[in-house]
């Protein structure tokens, strides 16, 4: 009766915090509570024992994690958690933890950069029908090591790429998923920069990296971003490639 009465209490915890933490730290983002299938994996993630889901979620605030997990089964030093979590592409339904594992991430409403039309600095080759910016946000998934279907710059000092969202909307965090193929280091030292209809764009969020091949990167933008363009740019080197298979922008 006891352990029956423990795992609904448990329940109603996570329930409780489904959608808002703001109880006992001061928090910048919001969480919810999110499916668990997804088409990557997790291969390692940050992890320790707390006595409360706040505390996990407080440190996935701190560290600008998007996703976060939280294990509701109590052991003698306390519940699991798991924040900063790295991520590789799955390109099918993947389980991210099973249960008594529960999956919080960013609230978000929808992926703005869907189907849209980005345009780029460059295109390597100037050959669009390989690489060009389109494959960014088609939605598509080569198959694994394919070296053509995902936007890759030319070789430049600051390679770019911009999606226009069409109106001023508030966003809260970008995915990236990174070529399958090989050189995946190419992302790396990128910032995600928002501009609204001044064209003046400003930094926002970025990715220190650099990503593994098949890595799926998230990228949180600070609190109360705000904008219509939408680009990431690598900002650090001389000689640099950016290479993006798809780009989803997630909106409040």
């Amino acid at each position: 009766m006891f352990k029956v009465f423990s795992t609904v209490f448990k329940l109603m915890l996570v329930s409780i915090f489904t959608f808002y933490f703001g109880h006992g730290y001061s928090s910048m983002y919001r969480y919810r509570k999110v499916q668990q299938s997804r088409p990557y994996t997790v291969v390692s993630c940050s992890l320790t024992r707390l006595s409360s889901l706040s505390q996990c979620a407080a440190l996935a605030d701190k560290s600008k994690s998007v996703t976060f997990f939280f294990h509701t089964d109590l052991g003698p030093d306390g519940y699991l958690c798991r924040w900063d979590c790295f991520f590789v592409n799955s390109y099918s339904s993947s389980v991210l933890c099973n249960f008594p594992c529960t999956v919080f991430e960013v609230i978000w409403k929808k992926n703005e950069a869907l189907q849209r039309l980005p345009i780029a600095s460059s295109v390597y080759s100037d050959n669009y029908d390989l690489w060009g910016p389109i494959y960014a946000t088609d939605s598509l998934f080569p198959a694994s090591n394919t070296d053509t279907q995902f936007f890759h710059s030319s070789t430049e000092v600051s390679p770019w790429i911009r999606v226009d969202l069409k109106t001023i909307l508030d966003i809260s965090f970008l995915r990236v998923y990174i070529r399958t193929d090989t050189e995946g280091k190419n992302f790396h030292d990128t910032a995600v920069e928002v501009a609204d209809n001044s064209m003046t764009f400003v930094q926002r969020g970025f990715y220190k990296g650099p990503a593994m091949t098949k890595e799926v990167v998230e990228i949180l933008c600070e609190s109360q971003t705000v904008g219509r363009f939408v680009q990431l740019r690598i900002i650090e080197g001389s000689a640099n490639n950016l290479d993006v298979l798809e780009l989803e922008v997630y909106i409040l």
